[in-house]
C-alpha cells in the first residue's frame, strides 16, 4: 500500500482584523486535504488488519523530524511574540509617563506578522498548541484559542485543563426552576432577550452598545453589581422612572456581569471562531465596580483547523445611524474613565 509522506509547510497568514494588533499562531488545516473514501475502499480499510505495535512505533519514528521543525517553528514564533509584548508594554508605559509630564509619546510598535503551520493529516498540528500554551502560562502571557467547533474546544480544554483554560460560552437562557418552587440560580450566562440578541448579530451590530444599553435586565444589574460609578447608577433609576418600571421586579443581567467578564478574564480562553472579537485578542484588568481598565495585554491568538478568518458584510443607512447614536455615549464613558484614572494617580 502507497504511504503518504508527511508534509509541514511554515508560512505567514492574514490574521482576521479584530485581532490586527494581535500577534497570531495560524494552525491550519491539511496541506492535502483528505481524498474521499469509496465504499469499496471502506471495505477494505475494514478488512485490514490493525497495526502492531511496532508498525505504530515505526511510524511515530518517521514522523518525528517533521514534527520536531513544526515544534521549532512555533516555539520560535511564541519568543517573537514574547519580545514584541514587552516592548509594546515598554512602549506604552513610556507614553503614560510622557502623558503625566506633557511630553510627547512615540508611535506604537508595529504588530508581529501573523505566523501559519500547513501540515498533512496525523502530524498532530492540535497537540502542538499544549507546548506553546504551557510556555505562555509559565511566562503570564494570556492567549486565545479559536476552534470551528465547540467539540474542538472542549478537546482543547481538557487538555489545557491544569493550565485553567476556559471554554467560552455566550447568553443561554435563563434556568427555570419548578412550579412554586423555590428560586433558582438563573446562571452565569443568562439572558433574557436572546431573540433580539440573535437578531442584532444578524445584523452586525453589537448587542452590548446597543440593546443592553437599554435592556431592563441590563439596567437591573447595574443597580445591583455596580456600586461605585454614580453616572451609570443615576442612569439605569433615571431609566425605570421614566418607563414606569419597578426594577425590584426584573432579574438583573447575568451574562454581561458575571459569564463575560469571568470568560474574557481567563489567561487562556478557548472559543469557536464564530464567538471572536476584539475582546478576546486583548487580555483585560477591570476596575470590578467600575468596569474601569487598568491593565491590558495583547493575546496570542492561535487557529486551530482551517477557518473563514472573514465574512462579507453589507452595510445600510440604518447600520450607520445606530453607530452614529453611539458616538455620545462612547465620549461620554471615556470621560468618565480619563476622571477614573486621573483619581487613581492622584
Amino acid at each position: 500500500m502507497a504511504r503518504r509522506e508527511a508534509r509541514c509547510s511554515l508560512q505567514g497568514v492574514i490574521a482576521m482584523p479584530a485581532a490586527a494588533q494581535a500577534a497570531g499562531v495560524a494552525v491550519a488545516a491539511p496541506a492535502v486535504p483528505p481524498p474521499r473514501i469509496s465504499i469499496h475502499q471502506q471495505q477494505q480499510v475494514k478488512d485490514m488488519a490493525t497495526p502492531t505495535q511496532t508498525q505504530i512505533a515505526r511510524r511515530i519514528a518517521e514522523l518525528q523530524p517533521t514534527r520536531a521543525a513544526m515544534a521549532a517553528a512555533m516555539s520560535s514564533y511564541f519568543q517573537q511574540h514574547t519580545r514584541k509584548i514587552a516592548e509594546i508594554d515598554g512602549v506604552r508605559e513610556a507614553n503614560k509617563k510622557a502623558r503625566a509630564d506633557g511630553s510627547k509619546t512615540v508611535p506604537m510598535p508595529a504588530p508581529l506578522p501573523q505566523f501559519g503551520v500547513v501540515a498533512t493529516v496525523g502530524l498532530g498540528k492540535s497537540h502542538g498548541v499544549m507546548p506553546i500554551a504551557e510556555a505562555a502560562h509559565a511566562q503570564g502571557l494570556p492567549i486565545v484559542i479559536l476552534v470551528p467547533n465547540h467539540k474542538l474546544a472542549w478537546e482543547h480544554a481538557e487538555r489545557l485543563a491544569h493550565l485553567g483554560a476556559v471554554v467560552y460560552r455566550g447568553r443561554r437562557e435563563p434556568a427555570a426552576g419548578e412550579p412554586n418552587g423555590p428560586p433558582v440560580d438563573p446562571g452565569p450566562h443568562a439572558c433574557y432577550r436572546l431573540v433580539q440578541v440573535s437578531k442584532a448579530g444578524d445584523q452586525n451590530h453589537r448587542p452590548a452598545q446597543g440593546l443592553c444599553s437599554k435592556c431592563p435586565n441590563g439596567m437591573a444589574a447595574v443597580l445591583q453589581y455596580v456600586t461605585r460609578d454614580e453616572l451609570r447608577r443615576q442612569r439605569a433609576e433615571q431609566f425605570f422612572k421614566t418607563s414606569g418600571i419597578n426594577p425590584a421586579t426584573v432579574p438583573p443581567c447575568q451574562f454581561l456581569y458575571k459569564g463575560l467578564p469571568d470568560q474574557l478574564a481567563a489567561p487562556i480562553l478557548v472559543a469557536p471562531v464564530q464567538a471572536f472579537s476584539e475582546a478576546m485578542a486583548m487580555w483585560r484588568e477591570v476596575d470590578p465596580e467600575t468596569s474601569f481598565l487598568t491593565r491590558e495585554t495583547q493575546r496570542l491568538v492561535i487557529v486551530d483547523e482551517h477557518i473563514p478568518m472573514a465574512a462579507e458584510v453589507e452595510v445600510g443607512a440604518g447600520d450607520i445611524q445606530v453607530w452614529r447614536n453611539r458616538v455620545d455615549g462612547m465620549a461620554e464613558r471615556l470621560d468618565r474613565q480619563i476622571e477614573f484614572l486621573q483619581g487613581k494617580n492622584a
